[in-house]
């Protein structure tokens, strides 16, 4: 229990004051989660639901598709590279994105989709061998311990790569003359 002359009822309340007198565009990552949270909500618990349930998920699902095509995917880049304020960065984002949109979800989906096959066959692979190798997969086994290494490195590889292709795809569609879309010298 926090006594009211304590030293940790003082950095509650200075919390508490932070949290009071905060910039409100500080919510914008809070509001994505829930919208994050309810389309998984929403497509978990769609199937056997009314078809008014789906039709909500379904509409959920392309309103979070659009906005990660016309802002997440450049935002990243755009608060790197131009170090602006939240605000900036989704108009900058949308800006960039216009008139782009088809080929960035396209882009988007087909990369996701090839992504997640090549993740799951090296995940099947390996959760098959590795039980054969180092016996059963049981939890705190070492069977479990390299699937599940396996599987963050494959994931990864995936985000980092995701990351430098909408890096690349930034320079492009900023055509900065600054920003060359190459690949650093090692210097030999």
């Amino acid at each position: 229990m926090i006594r009211g002359d304590s030293p940790e009822s003082a950095r509650l309340a200075r919390a508490l004051a932070f949290v009071r007198e905060a910039d409100p565009r500080l919510l914008g990552a809070p509001v994505w989660w829930a919208f994050d949270a309810a389309v998984l909500y929403g497509m978990l618990n769609a199937f056997g639901a009314p078809p008014a349930v789906a039709v909500v998920v379904l509409v959920m699902l392309a309103a979070y598709l659009f906005l990660m095509t016309r802002i997440v995917s450049v935002a990243a880049a755009v608060a790197t590279t131009e170090g602006t304020g939240p605000l900036r960065i989704i108009r900058r984002s949308w800006a960039l994105t216009s008139g782009h949109f088809w080929r960035l979800l396209g882009f988007l989906l087909v990369y996701l989709i090839g992504t997640g096959i090549a993740e799951y066959a090296v995940i099947s692979v390996v959760g098959t061998v590795t039980p054969m190798l180092l016996g059963n997969m049981d939890p705190m086994s070492a069977s479990a311990l390299v699937l599940a290494l396996v599987a963050a490195l494959a994931n990864g590889i995936v985000i980092v790569v995701l990351a430098v292709m909408l890096a690349r795809i930034y320079v492009q569609l900023a055509r900065r003359a600054e920003a060359q879309p190459s690949v650093p010298s090692s210097g030999t």
